[in-house]
C-alpha cells in the first residue's frame, strides 16, 4: 500500500514538472497584460485634466487689476476652449449663476475654473483677429453688465452663434483667467471678471422691455413727485382765486347800483319839463 502511494506521487511531481514550463509563461504574460492594461488606464484616465494642469500652471504668476491680459495663460486657454467639446459649454437651465463678487472677492478659488455667469450686454467689440506669434484665428470680445454693481465683466469668445443685440440678457460658461481692471469710453475706471468662452448665448428681450426693476422704480418715482408738485401749485392758485373779490377791468372793486347812478336821467327830465 505503501508503495503504491509513494507511486502515486511520483507521477504527480513528474506531471507537474512536464506542465511547469508551460505554466510560466502564461502567468508572465498575465501579468503584463494587468500591467499594459493598468498603464493604459492611467495614462488615458483623463487626458483633459493633465491638459488643464498645465494651463493653471500658466496662471500662478498672472496678475489681477490690470489692464492687459496679453498672457501665455490666456492665448492657451482660448486654444483650449477652441478645441475642446462643444458640448461641455452649453448653458443649461439648471447651470446656477456664479456671482459676480466671488469671482472678484476670491479670484485665486475660481481661476481656471468653469464657471456660468449671467448679465447684460453693453458692448460687443469689433472681431480681433490674432497674429501669428499668437495663433491663429478670431476672437469676440464683449462686455457685460449686471444690476447691482459697476463692474463690467469682460468675455472672450471663440466663435459668434449670431449678432446680439446690445442690452440682452445673456449667459455664458468658460474659464476665469484675472480680475481684469477696465476704463470706459466717459473715463471711467473699475474692475471686473474676464473669461474665456466659447459663445453668450441670449435668455430673453432686451433689459428694460422685460421689466428692469430698478429703472421702473426710478421712474415711478419721478413721475409721483411730479405729479405732487402740479396738484400742489394748481391748489394752491385756485385757493387765492376764490378768496379774492371780483375786480373789474381796471383794478377796483365793483359796487352795487345806486340811486346817484340814476341821477342823470332826472336831471335830464327837469330840463325838458323847464
Amino acid at each position: 500500500m505503501i508503495h503504491g502511494f509513494r507511486t502515486m506521487l511520483v507521477k504527480l511531481f513528474a506531471r507537474l514538472i512536464v506542465l511547469l514550463p508551460a505554466l510560466v509563461p502564461c502567468t508572465h504574460a498575465f501579468g503584463q497584460t494587468g500591467q499594459a492594461t493598468s498603464s493604459s488606464n492611467s495614462s488615458t484616465s483623463n487626458p483633459a485634466d493633465d491638459e488643464l494642469k498645465h494651463g493653471r500652471k500658466l496662471l500662478e504668476d498672472v496678475r489681477d487689476h490690470v489692464f492687459s491680459f496679453d498672457h501665455p495663460a490666456f492665448y492657451w486657454f482660448r486654444d483650449y476652449v477652441k478645441q475642446d467639446s462643444e458640448a461641455k459649454y452649453v448653458v443649461r437651465n439648471d447651470d446656477p449663476d456664479l456671482p459676480w463678487n466671488f469671482l472678484l472677492e476670491r479670484p485665486s478659488d475660481y481661476r481656471g475654473e468653469l464657471v456660468t455667469i449671467g448679465g447684460k450686454l453693453l458692448k460687443r467689440h469689433p472681431p480681433y483677429k490674432l497674429s501669428a506669434s499668437r495663433g491663429s484665428g478670431i476672437w469676440y470680445q464683449y462686455e457685460l453688465g449686471q444690476a447691482g454693481t459697476r463692474a463690467i465683466c469682460t468675455v472672450i469668445a471663440t466663435e459668434e452663434i449670431e449678432k446680439i443685440p446690445i442690452r440682452s440678457r445673456v449667459r455664458t460658461k468658460g474659464y476665469f483667467i484675472i480680475v481684469r481692471a477696465f476704463k470706459t469710453d466717459s473715463g471711467e475706471e473699475g474692475t471686473g471678471p474676464l473669461l474665456v468662452a466659447r459663445h453668450l448665448e441670449p435668455v430673453g428681450g432686451l433689459v428694460g422691455d422685460d421689466g428692469d426693476s430698478d429703472n421702473v422704480f426710478v421712474w415711478l418715482m419721478a413721475g409721483t413727485a411730479l405729479l405732487a408738485v402740479l396738484w400742489f401749485v394748481l391748489r394752491r392758485n385756485l385757493r387765492s382765486f376764490q378768496s379774492e373779490p371780483w375786480s373789474s377791468s381796471n383794478g377796483k372793486a365793483q359796487r352795487g347800483e345806486s340811486d346817484e347812478d340814476f341821477d342823470w336821467l332826472t336831471q335830464g327830465e327837469e330840463r325838458n319839463k323847464s
